[in-house]
């Protein structure tokens, strides 16, 4: 059975504050998580998870209402209504129910990326972008991949007042997974240059601006998987950069931001729409080791850091990781706490 057309479509954002329940109390101390949570296929466990952290704002990928494999949940509404929190949602994909997928796989619903918040969300100042570069035409390839769908890839942000004259940008990002480095660097490009549209926002003003970007960036052209077609293409980029990662080779060329980054994404031979955005990512910084701090683990010989938590502008009290058995979902998450001056 396939609801995909009477739900959310692909690009539609929805915000929802319905849940949230008012507290006057200004904390001196925000946590944030960031999670791919596969789809809420183990919905019961993971509520209780994040009920027992505790967070004041949630970065989640992956979200499904009503699709089979997930036996038909509305994870949007099940996690607001849990937590008591406002959310921003963003509709990537229209998951078709097709006999040519497999039963895990099962669509009929919709697929989506969302910001979940102890804060009001304000419509005015949350959007929902689709990215210029869709290394995956889903339209046209979606059948042949046994995943029949419509739409693309989207990022999300709010702006959110977390205390008198503090304000933090959050992003939440799920790149494409089907392709390599080189879709990747191109497909994320377009965040940096937000986030410094963002930051402008503020450029004259009292207020304190605090970014955070989270998201699952599907870093995983290295090792067994740099040899496979499905996940990797044809990209050249996935036999050169043979001795590192592909998360310490973002580090090295893209992650450092500035007119570095800049200058080493022209060198790799990517376009100046791409590059220049890159140096707006100055500042930003992922707290965990890319190369031991794996966040997924397929097959017994493939680990990566997958997933990533940005900061700029905060400070940074504590990091943790969770999931570590993977009984959850097949990524783990990420957990920063972060001061309020």
């Amino acid at each position: 059975m396939d609801n995909s057309s009477k739900l959310p479509q692909p690009g539609e954002l929805i915000i929802n504050n319905e849940y949230l329940e008012p507290n006057s109390n200004e904390k001196k101390e925000v946590k944030i998580i960031e999670w791919n949570i596969e789809r809420g296929m183990v919905i019961d466990g993971i509520l209780k998870e994040l009920e027992s952290l505790k967070a004041d704002i949630l970065l989640i990928q992956e979200i499904d209402i009503d699709c089979e494999r997930s036996k038909r949940i509305n994870c949007l509404k099940m996690i607001a209504e849990k937590l008591k929190m406002s959310y921003a949602y963003v509709s990537e994909f229209c998951e078709l129910y097709d006999e040519v997928r497999k039963e895990k796989d099962q669509g009929g619903g919709v697929h989506g990326n969302a910001i979940f918040a102890k804060y009001f969300i304000d419509e005015k100042n949350t959007i929902a972008v689709k990215h210029k570069y869709q290394p995956v035409d889903w339209v046209k390839e979606g059948y042949s991949r046994r995943e029949p769908r419509k739409g693309d890839r989207y990022f999300i942000s709010s702006i959110l007042q977390i205390a008198k004259n503090v304000y933090i940008d959050v992003y939440s990002i799920h790149l494409e997974v089907f392709c390599g480095i080189t879709g990747r660097i191109q497909q994320f490009s377009d965040v940096p240059l937000y986030a410094e549209n963002r930051r402008k926002l503020f450029s004259n003003k009292d207020d304190k601006l605090i970014q955070i970007i989270g998201g699952d960036l599907n870093t995983m052209a290295h090792g067994v998987a740099r040899f496979s077609p499905k996940y990797c293409g044809n990209d050249w980029m996935r036999f050169v950069t043979i001795g590192k990662s592909e998360g310490k080779w973002w580090l090295d060329n893209a992650f450092c931001g500035g007119e570095k980054a800049v200058n080493n994404l022209k060198s790799w031979g990517f376009t100046e729409d791409v590059y220049e955005n890159y140096k707006y990512f100055e500042g930003f910084k992922d707290p965990w080791e890319v190369d031991t701090d794996f966040t997924h683990q397929d097959w017994i010989w493939y680990f990566g850091k997958l997933d990533w938590l940005f900061i700029r502008g905060g400070e940074l009290i504590n990091k943790f990781i969770g999931n570590n058995d993977y009984s959850l979902s097949d990524h783990k998450y990420l957990g920063i706490i972060i001061k309020i001056n």
